[in-house]
């Protein structure tokens, strides 16, 4: 909308502009025919004054209309600042809304003893412990043994590297 009034701004100082080289003309108009034609030289001053009149009012329109596009400009300031106002609003409401939700989460948490949440995690461990040994998957933590399997897994891998690059060797010759 604020645009549309500066258009309409612009509109009207173009027209003041034009009807004041008009008026320029017909005083210009009425000096060159005045010796020949005085009905003409009277006309051209008759329009001329009719431009001074127009003159007139438009520039009463144009104080008119920079007070209204400044008091427009002032709203749309001021509406800007409060809509970024409600923006900032918002985000803190969300950040609010955010914590409040964690808190609720802990505190249902909370609710439920640490050693409830322990027993139930011992529970756990035991029955999958019960389930590895029945299907034979128990696991060793001894780091020493891993190290070693580890070394044995690797050697016999080079091992079938060396096989597979000595029959690729007598294979080619």
């Amino acid at each position: 909308r604020l645009e549309r009034v500066r258009r309409d701004g612009h509109s009207l100082k173009t027209r003041h502009a034009n009807l004041k080289q008009a008026s320029g003309r017909w005083t210009e108009r009425a000096k060159n025919v005045a010796a020949q034609d005085e009905a003409k030289a009277l006309e051209c001053l008759r329009r001329r004054k009719d431009c001074e009149t127009q003159l007139q009012n438009l520039e009463v329109s144009i104080d008119k209309h920079d007070e209204l596009e400044a008091r427009i400009a002032e709203q749309v300031k001021k509406i800007e600042a409060r809509i970024g106002e409600v923006a900032q609003q918002r985000n803190m409401m969300r950040s609010r809304e955010s914590v409040a939700e964690a808190m609720r989460t802990i505190s249902n948490i909370e609710g439920v003893s640490y050693g409830e949440i322990e027993d139930t995690f011992d529970r756990w461990e035991i029955n999958l412990g019960e389930t590895e040994i029945l299907m034979g998957a128990t696991t060793s933590s001894d780091p020493l043994d891993t190290a070693f399997l580890a070394e044995e897994d690797t050697a016999e891998l080079r091992a079938e590297l060396k096989d597979l690059l000595q029959s690729e060797k007598e294979d080619s010759s």
